[in-house]
């Protein structure tokens, strides 16, 4: 059975083992997807992305265009950077998506000293891996710009208060299936 990639550009130097650990686990627990980070060859490809500080609308198109050229089959690349990350408008973001173009950048900037503990690291990226994919292959229902009543992993998190919960609707598409 074929397993839908999900293919990672590593920029982060700073948590290589747990990012490692994730994918291993992520691999591990479901047969459906497949995480793996992308060959050298094709990871020198983006350097040129990897700035000391990323705007998301400039990284994403450009991210896009250098994925377009690309020779493979790469339906999703999410990249993962240590750098601060803005963009739409916002700072500090933690992720931001071009999910048309199948383009995501993820940071690990203030997250071990800020959010959790070092040691959770690991975990952070296997939410991302959730989170990411399931936006990616449902991405005309998973976005909520506007809070849910009730919170949902799918709500823009301006507060990142909470990761655990995914609100009613986002549950039936999940278990019923999109139509």
């Amino acid at each position: 059975m074929s397993k839908l990639p999900l293919d990672i550009v590593n920029f982060n130097t700073e948590f290589n083992s747990e990012l490692d650990n994730a994918i291993t686990i992520a691999n591990g627990i479901q047969s459906e997807f497949l995480f793996a980070k992308v060959p050298g060859e094709i990871s020198r490809k983006f350097q040129f992305l990897n700035f000391e500080e990323i705007d998301s609308e400039e990284f994403l198109p450009k991210a896009f265009e250098t994925k377009k050229a690309l020779k493979g089959f790469y339906p999703y690349i999410s990249f993962y950077t240590n750098s601060p990350l803005k963009g739409n408008g916002w700072t500090n973001l933690f992720a931001d998506s071009d999910l048309e173009n199948g383009i995501s950048v993820v940071t690990t900037h203030n997250v071990a000293t800020a959010i959790i503990p070092k040691e959770k690291m690991t975990s952070y990226f296997l939410y991302y891996f959730a989170r990411g994919i399931l936006k990616f292959i449902i991405k005309d229902k998973f976005n909520h710009d506007a809070p849910s009543k009730n919170g949902c992993l799918f709500d823009f998190m301006q507060q990142k208060k909470t990761y655990l919960k995914v609100c009613d609707q986002m549950q039936s598409v999940t278990i019923v299936g999109v139509k």
